[in-house]
């Protein structure tokens, strides 16, 4: 065989290799993706049972415990995953659906931002402390220098 067709052969070869490779670096990444996201969603059904079961057997004190746990671990996961979201790895920073997916972050999170205000964590560790409350912080930065209410997300958290 000559020095062109083996040059073909083995350019042909490693476009598909690099294929193959994607192809399944893209389903390992699925899978993995899909598994966390099925272990979180099992996490979050055991403790909501938890939570209406104290509410059944009239441990509201508990319950509400158990819900202010809930929602720092949803802080702490918002602010140690925001330096994140602006990766190169990350499609959606680059384009106006990320832009849009921001601003609903910010607008939910006012509220967040004002319950954490009036009720803060009791509790925790120090490194998940300091990360729920300089998620707080920042947001809450945010929201002031946004001032402009939205009206919807307003009326959806009545």
């Amino acid at each position: 065989m000559n020095k062109g067709k083996t040059k073909i052969w083995l350019s042909i070869l490693f476009i598909f290799a690099i294929a193959i490779s994607f192809y399944i670096g893209g389903v390992i990444g699925f899978n993995k993706g899909f598994n966390t996201s099925q272990y979180f969603e099992g996490a979050d059904a055991f403790f909501t049972v938890a939570i209406l079961e104290n509410i059944r057997e009239d441990r509201q004190n508990r319950a509400v415990l158990l819900l202010e746990t809930k929602l720092d671990g949803q802080i702490f996961k918002i602010g140690f995953f925001e330096e994140k979201k602006d990766s190169i790895l990350n499609p959606l920073s680059f384009t106006e659906t990320g832009s849009k997916a921001d601003e609903s972050i910010r607008n939910l999170m006012k509220k967040v931002v004002a319950y954490r205000k009036k009720f803060p964590p009791r509790s925790g560790d120090d490194i998940g402390v300091k990360i729920i409350n300089e998620t707080l912080r920042k947001y809450d930065e945010e929201i002031n220098r946004n001032t402009e209410p939205n009206q919807t997300m307003e009326r959806v958290a009545q």
